[in-house]
């Protein structure tokens, strides 16, 4: 099942000016034929005929359409994750920046806690980083980054606090801290 569009099916959409109406049944299929074919929201969109900022749009909108994305992403996801084991030429950075930034792949995926005192946040983060670490989700040296990273996080955000004025953040911004 192939949906690419023509030049001319995208010439004569545009000079029309109609939007693109969605259509569960239709978008959904399309959603899943694009998604199956390895490729991502830029191709859907183009398939569709729309922006990224309808897509978006129709995501937060139609609950079925939310759903059958995170799904048809995980077997995209899964598509990709056996390429390089079934094709060992496949360039090795394309195929990186592809998991990184459509799936995911290597960001740590910690929420923000919804505290306001910099000690909680601090806490909250820590407990984070050493669930990660025991569930094998991040490497030792990256918990050591991130508890680094949480304690500076939580300076700052002590310093800028209490500070008075303008000058207070100047002269702490000039000072190394340790």
């Amino acid at each position: 099942m192939s949906s690419k569009v023509t030049e001319d099916q995208l010439l004569q959409h545009l000079l029309t000016g109609k939007q693109t109406k969605y259509n569960d049944k239709k978008h959904i299929a399309l959603l899943i034929n694009v998604f199956m074919r390895g490729e991502g929201v830029m191709a859907f969109c183009a398939d569709a005929m729309i922006c990224k900022d309808t897509f978006y749009r129709w995501l937060n909108t139609y609950e079925k359409f939310r759903n059958a994305y995170h799904i048809v992403l995980c077997s995209s996801g899964r598509i990709w994750e056996r390429m390089p084991l079934v094709d060992n030429r496949i360039n090795h950075q394309y195929w990186y920046l592809i998991m990184k930034n459509r799936f995911g792949y290597g960001n740590l995926r910690i929420p923000e806690p919804n505290k306001t005192d910099e000690t909680e946040i601090y806490q909250k983060r820590q407990e984070q980083t050493y669930k990660l670490l025991s569930n094998a989700e991040i490497s030792l040296e990256d918990s050591v980054k991130l508890s680094q990273l949480n304690k500076d996080s939580a300076i700052i955000c002590h310093i800028t606090k209490n500070a008075k004025d303008i000058k207070d953040l100047q002269i702490l911004a000039e000072t190394k801290v340790t």
